[in-house]
């Protein structure tokens, strides 16, 4: 997959990933490590496998992710970037766009 994240005075981050399993609302993980070819990434990539889990708790949906980095210079990287507020705003956009369906 092909994704590109707005930062908030305008950056362009775009970045390719593969999915490595999808369980149709229940369970997502990707990683930024392999192409959708399985073919491995080089350059410049966060280096990280997420797993992102939807339960349903009654009220709602709870959201859990998982993200496990190659390295602690990695996540660090990742945090300078936003990686914490990004994630978080993702998420409340995800939740506006669900309330719509």
């Amino acid at each position: 997959f092909d994704s590109v994240m707005f930062g908030p005075n305008g950056e362009k981050f775009a970045s390719e990933g593969s999915f490595l399993e999808v369980v149709p609302a229940r369970r997502v993980v990707f990683t930024d490590l392999l192409a959708a070819d399985w073919r491995p990434l080089e350059g410049e990539i966060l280096g990280f496998t997420a797993a992102i889990t939807f339960e349903d708790d009654g009220a709602g949906t709870r959201y859990s992710a998982r993200v496990r980095h190659r390295n602690a210079a990695d996540l660090k990287k990742h945090e300078e970037m936003g990686f914490h507020d990004g994630w978080s705003a993702m998420l409340g956009q995800l939740e506006e766009y669900a309330k719509s369906l």
